[in-house]
């Protein structure tokens, strides 16, 4: 057992085991991003958010960096040397339009709840998508059934029936769900990324680009809620 976590255990009267401590940690690493308000979440989070300086420590060695955002009571691991990907066109373009709806909403003030999240529905999905990227809508849905889960996957979104439940993915099938886009898509996509994929969607290129984001796609795929 890591004397680090056992220390943590005793620190905390024994609220947390050290099993619970190397869960939340690795949790983290796989997932990227921890939410107080997702049920599976929240014990993680709290005990991200309680031993935030001894685990940043634990996490700079692997060149990982721990940040925890309590206003928003989100905690996330951005890798200092994040290896450049291949992620398809349409996930990226997926991504770069949540965005940019995210940052307008955050911009005019409007539909951003007390968590953080900005809530869109397919119809206006489908207008920003086909205004900013100049393409059709995807036609398919399993197509944009990828592109959610891809989102999912990542932190950056989540799909809910329109009051604020999660929605299984076999619920994607019909077209009644919202997509309720994610504070922490702010860092996990960050300036940089935004200007590289926008310059990319610009030149129309093919079938997959390297984008050098934080986005891994080696990343832990997101449990059913």
């Amino acid at each position: 057992m890591n004397g680090h976590w056992l220390a943590l255990t005793e620190r905390s009267g024994g609220t947390y085991t050290p099993e619970e401590i190397e869960v939340a940690l690795y949790r983290l690493v796989t997932e990227q991003v921890l939410y107080h308000s997702d049920r599976r979440s929240r014990r993680d989070y709290d005990i991200v958010a309680s031993y935030e300086r001894d685990l940043r420590g634990a996490l700079a060695a692997l060149g990982v960096e721990l940040h925890v955002d309590r206003a928003l009571r989100y905690a996330y691991a951005l890798p200092r040397h994040a290896k450049t990907g291949a992620i398809s066109t349409g996930q990226t373009i997926f991504a770069l339009i949540l965005r940019q709806i995210y940052d307008e909403a955050l911009r005019q003030g409007k539909d951003v709840s007390d968590s953080g999240e900005v809530m869109c529905d397919l119809v206006e999905l489908e207008e920003k998508y086909r205004l900013l990227t100049k393409r059709p809508f995807p036609a398919s849905k399993s197509e944009l059934r990828d592109y959610v889960r891809a989102a999912r996957r990542w932190g950056i979104a989540r799909v809910s029936d329109g009051t604020g439940n999660d929605l299984p993915e076999s619920a994607l099938q019909g077209q009644d769900f919202v997509i309720l886009i994610r504070p922490a898509i702010t860092v996990v996509l960050g300036e940089a990324a935004l200007s590289r994929i926008a310059g990319w969607a610009a030149t129309g290129a093919e079938d997959h680009t390297e984008v050098g984001t934080a986005i891994e796609e080696d990343s832990m795929e997101s449990e059913e809620q």
